[in-house]
């Protein structure tokens, strides 16, 4: 009889418990609603991350699964949980503030779990762990693998047709066989197949497997087959052009084929996991018998008390980035000026191709062209005063090389040069156009500091908020018509070494202006 009303006064708590997380949980989503909305509307606009609407349903009914353990369990609200809410809050706030999307949604559901762990305590946060895991794979990412998994795919597809005895002629992310023309594109990356593939895999894993050893495997099976199954989608798809003349697999039809072959791959690849499925697992506690009861009058004030303060500790960040953005902004406009004729360089009055860099939002915009007799140069520079989502300096947008319909990206290479004082990593990018085959630089400039590299700048740029030394950003790109990429490159160092004193002074100039 005593274990019976135990058992009820513990169900009852589940059921207070079950409150206080769903009202924390709303409270975050409130606070940080910028960052939640931007979730959603991802899930909206992107078939790729269109299984976002599942996770959270999902992740409840995985809760719910193992509510007879945590029926007899009592709640011990964690006071490190709560301090660990500090760092994922911080990383929330500088993410937001250089519009770091991805980040600041990680972060967000870092919150809400951190904050679920400080309620519940540690115990049945263990309990709860790969339900409350399980959300992060609402957060739209993997727009980084893109480019690495395009690549992956053309060179594995070139090397396949090769290896049928096809000729084939490639060019960066294009290639030609005698039959016709094919490109690999950002659908033809594998990406949608792989978050799929992973997202389902991770939950099989889950459901069927107890063993670590067994869910490791097949999550990493998860990985890796919609990427081999991508490539050899790809090849036959390039095959059955190529023998029908181009007549099928070139248009929509493609795609289709392709869904096709990877819901047969994960059906075959679901289906031989179950030949190694483990049994049901056993509780760790029997619903029957609570090992431990509270007395709830007494732990509801706790509970309360540690729900407040997880919300108010959550809530400092959307306040602090409220603090920051309300500091002075530039409000006057100074335009931008190019540096002009320097020693064998002369400055030329008109643009000599069509191509320029694509980055929308910036404040000012200069592009200028050279010409030593020998190798045309263009420069362009772009300086962000002040930044937005959708308009930061830093942005997966193209990444920054604008490629037009009749540009065509064909090859990139990673150069160590010289800018100014510093040596820098930068990307120099072939890009082949209607008349012309271009070498495109470029780099970032925060303050006094220069990097090639995204993550750096954007780092950089927090630093720059958090301490309110807004001096402004800029990103400069130079671009010269030559023959080959070691041409380029001498062309393009001798440039950098002539004019970047007065590319700085040019951009400092006009930064200390507008703060004014």
């Amino acid at each position: 009889m005593t274990a019976v009303l135990s058992t009820m006064k513990n169900t009852v708590s589940l059921r207070f418990l079950a409150l206080l997380v769903a009202i924390y949980s709303f409270a975050v989503l409130v606070l940080f609603h910028d960052t939640a909305w931007s979730i959603v509307s991802t899930w909206q606009r992107s078939g790729t991350y269109a299984h976002g609407y599942l996770i959270i349903p999902i992740a409840l009914w995985l809760a719910w699964d193992r509510r007879s353990i945590i029926a007899t369990m009592a709640p011990v609200p964690s006071r490190l949980a709560l301090l660990f809410l500090i760092p994922v809050g911080f990383v929330w706030m500088l993410a937001y503030l250089v519009d770091v999307l991805v980040v600041q949604q990680l972060a967000l559901v870092g919150i809400i779990v951190v904050g679920i762990w400080a309620i519940v305590g540690g115990a049945i946060a263990v309990v709860l762990i790969f339900s409350l895991g399980y959300l992060f794979f609402g957060v739209p990412m993997g727009e980084d693998l893109v480019p690495p998994m395009m690549e992956l795919t053309a060179t594995a597809t070139v090397w396949m047709i090769q290896a049928t005895g096809i000729p084939v002629y490639r060019e960066g992310l294009f290639f030609s066989l005698p039959s016709g023309n094919w490109s690999v594109i950002e659908a033809c990356s594998g990406i949608r197949y792989l978050i799929a593939s992973v997202t389902l895999g991770v939950l099989y894993a889950y459901l069927t497997y107890r063993s670590r050893v067994k869910r490791s495997l097949f999550i990493v099976a998860a990985f890796v087959v919609p990427v081999l199954a991508n490539v050899v989608r790809a090849y036959f798809i390039v095959l059955l052009g190529h023998v029908s003349g181009m007549k099928i697999a070139t248009g929509v039809d493609h795609l289709v084929y392709g869904w096709i072959f990877f819901g047969f791959v994960m059906l075959l690849l679901f289906w031989l996991g179950s030949f190694w499925q483990d049994g049901q697992e056993k509780d760790p506690v029997s619903p029957d018998i609570p090992t431990s009861t509270y007395n709830t009058k007494s732990s509801r004030p706790k509970l309360i008390a540690i729900m407040a303060a997880s919300i108010s500790v959550a809530a400092i960040w959307p306040l602090m980035v409220l603090a920051i953005e309300q500091a002075p902004m530039q409000d006057s406009q100074v335009e931008l000026q190019a540096p002009l004729t320097i020693g064998v360089w002369e400055s030329l009055a008109e643009k000599q191709w069509s191509w320029g860099p694509i980055n929308p939002g910036a404040d000012n915009e200069a592009t200028q062209f050279y010409s030593n007799g020998e190798h045309v140069v263009a420069l362009y520079m772009q300086q962000f005063l002040r930044q937005e989502q959708g308009v930061e300096m830093v942005s997966n947008n193209s990444l920054f090389i604008g490629i037009q319909p009749s540009w065509r990206h064909i090859s990139t290479q990673q150069l160590t040069v010289q800018l100014g004082a510093s040596e820098r990593q930068l990307s120099q990018l072939g890009l082949d156009g209607p008349n012309e085959r271009l070498y495109v630089w470029s780099w970032y400039r925060i303050g006094d500091f220069y990097t090639g590299n995204r993550y750096l700048a954007k780092m950089s740029e927090a630093v720059q908020k958090i301490t309110f030394s807004r001096r402004g950003a800029a990103r400069i790109a130079l671009a010269v018509a030559a023959g080959n990429d070691e041409e380029a490159t001498r062309a393009l160092q001798s440039f950098v070494d002539t004019y970047m004193p007065e590319i700085a002074a040019s951009l400092e100039t006009s930064a200390k202006v507008n703060a004014q």
